[in-house]
């Protein structure tokens, strides 16, 4: 070895130089000391240098494994016709059907036939009260008296101070007449079985000379004054039970007002039941 010192060889077991007396264990021991750090020095140069080549070797083998999967995706939307630089779709739920209700038929409420006339039954006329005629016993307001027939099924009112008469007829139940004779009130009834609304109200007119004054009808009654300008007869019919029921009232035409009073106030009472 060589002294540190001046250079000179010395042997290897010398203490000191034998030129400048250098203490040559001193230099052995620094030796040592520097040799062990530089073989350290480069052992760690050497294992860092091995480790940046691993790490470099991870790098590439990464960097190409992201280049394969990334080259496969591109491949992959470009056969599917996606890009994958475009933004997703998001596609838009399309809503649930909603059934729609049931059209429900509105029902038509059922309509009950009705029969229309247009002329309507007589209804009682509000005529002023008038005095008495004395000449002929005719009273412009009387009192009235109700026949009932339980056997038939009906009733019916006259004048009070009608009496009684009889004309001889078959289907008469009642008949009263004026104490002058100037009017009369027939009460009667029979079979309508063989008969209707319209042939009983020709059959009248037929049999009564005059005008016909006043008539109206409907599906089971009929009514018809017939004027000969002296005479008037008045009917009123009604068809129930397979039976026709009526009245009949005969007064002079000069005292149309007063006896037309009369006609109503009993129409009034006539129920069949």
């Amino acid at each position: 070895m060589y002294c540190n010192n001046c250079g000179t060889k010395v042997p290897d077991d010398a203490t000191f130089c034998p030129n400048c007396g250098n203490n040559m264990q001193s230099q052995k021991q620094l030796n040592g000391i520097k040799n062990d750090f530089s073989k350290n020095t480069n052992g760690n140069k050497h294992s860092k240098k091995n480790n940046n080549n691993t790490a470099l070797i991870v790098a590439i083998i990464v960097a190409t494994l992201i280049v394969f999967i990334s080259a496969g995706l591109i491949m992959f939307n470009v056969m599917s016709g996606s890009s994958p630089f475009a933004p997703k779709a998001t596609s838009t739920p399309m809503p649930t059907p909603v059934p729609l209700p049931t059209a429900t038929p509105t029902q038509m409420p059922e309509v009950t036939p009705q029969i229309v006339y247009v002329t309507q039954e007589p209804q009682q006329a509000n005529v002023p009260p008038q005095q008495p005629r004395q000449d002929t016993g005719v009273v412009a307001h009387p009192s009235y008296t109700m026949y009932n027939s339980s056997a038939y099924g009906f009733k019916c009112s006259y004048p009070s101070h009608f009496v009684v008469y009889n004309d001889g007829k078959a289907e008469t139940l009642y008949s009263v007449e004026a104490p002058d004779g100037s009017a009369r009130e027939i009460i009667a009834t029979k079979s309508a079985a063989d008969t209707s609304v319209g042939n009983e109200l020709n059959f009248y007119i037929q049999n009564h000379v005059g005008n016909v004054t006043y008539k109206t009808s409907g599906a089971d009654y009929f009514a018809v004054t017939v004027s000969d300008g002296i005479t008037e007869y008045y009917k009123y019919c009604k068809f129930r039970n397979g039976n026709m029921y009526w009245f009949e009232f005969i007064s002079p035409h000069a005292y149309h007002d007063i006896y037309d009073v009369y006609i109503n106030d009993i129409y009034g009472t006539f129920k069949v039941n």
